[in-house]
């Protein structure tokens, strides 16, 4: 009877070991795929947050390109004493004050894309705004390949220093017979060479 006894407690430890040994094996599984999954998760929320910030970047190029475009045109009205007047609010660009007409520069009044705040806006003291920057402290994904009038943004450490400053164009200022001006003659003179010389009269 001792035996018989014995032999069915033996049988009961092996069977436990094997059911502990499964579960041993089952709980294992389960971490592992816990793992895999967290890692295949954080992979995946990694490149979203980089397709999002992409996202906004290209928005921040528009934008910034369209508000330094607006501004370009407040100063190249064809009048010069209107054109003179500073930029004092980027509200006006929306409806130019100087004119009895609606002037618009600008469709709406965008925000910074990378903080949706107001821009820090680039002032001269006498001549009012001359463009925005964003006011991020974020690197920048794109470093290079930008269009040829935004190529000083290659390899900036933030995207504040992505500066969209008006340009003034430097060819009104140009003097009268200076290089690509031109320049009105009395009726009858004759034309210059190329080389600015005038040629002498023709004999008849």
């Amino acid at each position: 009877m001792g035996a018989i006894i014995s032999g069915v407690v033996r049988r009961n430890r092996v069977n436990m070991k094997k059911v502990l040994n499964n579960k041993g094996f089952a709980l294992l599984a389960v971490l592992t795929m816990v793992i895999v999954m967290g890692i295949t998760l954080g992979a995946a929320g990694l490149s979203w947050r980089i397709i999002m910030k992409r996202e906004r970047e290209k928005e921040l190029l528009f934008r910034g390109t369209q508000i330094r475009d607006a501004i370009t045109r407040w100063y190249s009205l064809k009048s010069v004493e209107q054109a003179a007047m500073p930029l004092r609010d980027l509200k006006d660009l929306l409806k130019d004050p100087r004119t009895p007409k609606t002037v618009r520069y600008l469709r709406r009044l965008y925000t910074d894309p990378m903080t949706n705040k107001d821009w820090e806006l680039i002032i001269d003291p006498s001549k009012g705004i001359q463009g925005v920057a964003s006011t991020s402290q974020e690197e920048p994904l794109k470093t290079a390949r930008f269009p040829e009038e935004l190529q000083d943004f290659a390899e900036k450490k933030s995207y504040r220093e992505w500066r969209f400053v008006y340009t003034p164009s430097t060819s009104s200022a140009q003097p009268p017979g200076a290089s690509g001006a031109t320049q009105t003659l009395p009726p009858g003179t004759p034309q210059p060479a190329a080389n600015g010389q005038i040629p002498p009269p023709m004999t008849p």
